[in-house]
């Protein structure tokens, strides 16, 4: 508890320019730790020399040494060092092994933070000797923040090294030419970069391993270590060659039913095993029955043309693929092919990624409901039995929600407003959070609500949106303005029968 009226020394220099310039006064201990010394010693010296002159030699000697005795306790007792272990002084295994390595090079930390783990760092230094780019620096200079913006997916340390702390943001994930950002560490000389495990936010280990896509050179329980300057064939594979030595590592698209008036997403980690020497793009076809029924083409990655693209490059490509609302329903095969700009005969071997079921967005129940300007439900399909109410909700963003929402759908007695059945999650199965979608985009949500332990009678159908944290709930709103917001819900029946068992 403070106590802000008794006046206190330290309150002697506030608001003057030696407290402006040291601001944390603590900091005048070492300082104000010889002046003390010195009253200290005068205090003694005084207070002996009154025993001295006070007794007779013999007994004042006595008083004075027992006096200095009692004084050097009280000294020594005030200023112990007792041998106790404040922090885990164990070194991780890689680090101690890194020192055998004689060459010289630098290693990146991760989580890295001025006030925090840069200690920690320094400590891990005296075991493997090696340089490191996270240590506890008063004023970062010029030209190493100069240094943080040459690497893009480090910019959010800029942040936290003036001051501007956003808890967990070590890096930004949305940067797609991985190893380019790593190349421009490599090429001063840091070598790995070490992921310290016990230090990070629960699924940041995960984001991390799906970002960075090639294999980490070293793990273990603490650390997860990536090489700045990883290697086709040892670090990572091509799954095959399409053209000009360009190749996916890995390609998944989903859903593998899309909905007319919706989207297909892909995600492709290329990779290339020497430099193209022409620039291409990437497009996407939809057969039925071996014939083209729509095409879509992209750029592999925006603002980087592949012909600046190196040997063992990695880079992340996610591609949006809207479905036509003309686009007859059935099933078509998505097939993926690299073009040169403005031709239209691929290059090299088409690559063909799957099957794809298009669904009629022809819902059972039409509706306008609304949520905050942001969200709205076009329609929905409900069947029941004795068992359970299965929904499927079509819903479509009028732009790209700025944070994730969790729906609900609960079903509720009138009388005393009972959730006697409910489903809360991020869309499909938890698997797509609303900040991803496309302006426009139709979004087909399948749920299931048990009616286990529920009576007979009738009952409403409320939905609505409220933030994945637990936090703000949209306002229903009864059209896409939501100039005069209602409810937090919206009933999508009012008097659904669950007939007798």
């Amino acid at each position: 508890q403070q106590y802000p009226q008794v006046p206190m020394p330290y309150r002697l220099i506030e608001g003057t320019l030696l407290g402006v310039l040291i601001r944390h006064p603590h900091r005048l201990n070492i300082i104000l730790s010889v002046p003390v010394g010195m009253m200290a010693t005068w205090g003694m010296v005084t207070l002996l020399g009154r025993i001295r002159t006070g007794q007779g030699n013999d007994r004042a000697r006595l008083y004075v040494g027992l006096a200095a005795a009692l004084l050097g306790f009280i000294v020594l007792l005030e200023n112990p060092v007792p041998p106790l272990q404040t922090t885990e002084t164990a070194v991780p295994r890689w680090y101690r092994d890194l020192a055998a390595d004689e060459e010289r090079f630098a290693i990146l930390e991760i989580p890295f933070h001025n006030r925090g783990f840069d200690k920690l760092y320094m400590y891990y230094q005296t075991a493997h000797g090696k340089p490191i780019l996270v240590g506890h620096v008063s004023r970062l200079p010029d030209e190493a923040l100069n240094f943080l913006r040459s690497v893009p997916f480090l910019e959010p340390l800029i942040s936290i090294y003036t001051w501007n702390v956003v808890e967990e943001s070590w890096v930004d994930f949305d940067q797609v030419d991985v190893t380019r950002q790593f190349r421009r560490l490599a090429d001063v000389g840091v070598r790995y970069i070490v992921l310290n495990k016990p230090l990070v936010a629960e699924g940041f280990v995960e984001r991390w391993r799906d970002w960075v896509t090639f294999e980490p050179a070293y793990e273990d329980d603490e650390v997860l270590v990536y090489t700045t300057a990883p290697l086709l064939g040892q670090d990572f594979m091509q799954d095959a060659e399409m053209a000009a030595g360009i190749g996916p590592i890995r390609a998944t698209y989903v859903p593998v039913e899309a909905i007319q008036s919706g989207a297909i997403k892909a995600d492709v980690r290329w990779t290339a095993a020497a430099n193209p020497g022409q620039d291409l793009q990437v497009c996407f076809y939809l057969l039925q029955q071996e014939q083209p029924a729509d095409t879509i083409c992209s750029e592999l990655l925006p603002g980087y043309p592949t012909s600046q693209w190196q040997a063992n490059e990695v880079a992340r490509g996610v591609y949006v693929l809207p479905v036509s609302g003309d686009l007859p329903p059935g099933p078509y095969r998505l097939d993926m092919a690299l073009v040169v700009p403005g031709e239209q005969l691929p290059q090299g071997n088409a690559l063909v990624l799957g099957e794809v079921s298009v669904l009629p967005f022809a819902p059972q129940h039409g509706s306008n409901l609304c949520w905050d300007g942001e969200l709205c439900l076009r329609g929905y399909d409900l069947s029941q039995d004795q068992s359970r109410i299965d929904l499927s909700l079509y819903w479509q963003a009028l732009a790209t929600p700025g944070q994730s929402y969790k729906r609900f759908v609960h079903l509720v007695d009138p009388v005393d407003g009972r959730v006697v059945a409910q489903s809360d999650a991020v869309p499909r199965d938890w698997t797509y959070p609303t900040d991803v979608w496309e302006p426009g985009e139709v979004v087909l949500d399948r749920l299931s609500l048990s009616l286990e332990g529920v009576s007979p009678g009738n009952y409403e159908l409320r939905a609505g949106w409220y933030a994945i944290d637990g936090g703000r709930q949209l306002p229903a709103c009864p059209d896409e303005t939501c100039a005069a917001p209602e409810a937090a819900y919206h009933v999508l029946d009012q008097a659904l029968s669950l007939p007798a068992r």
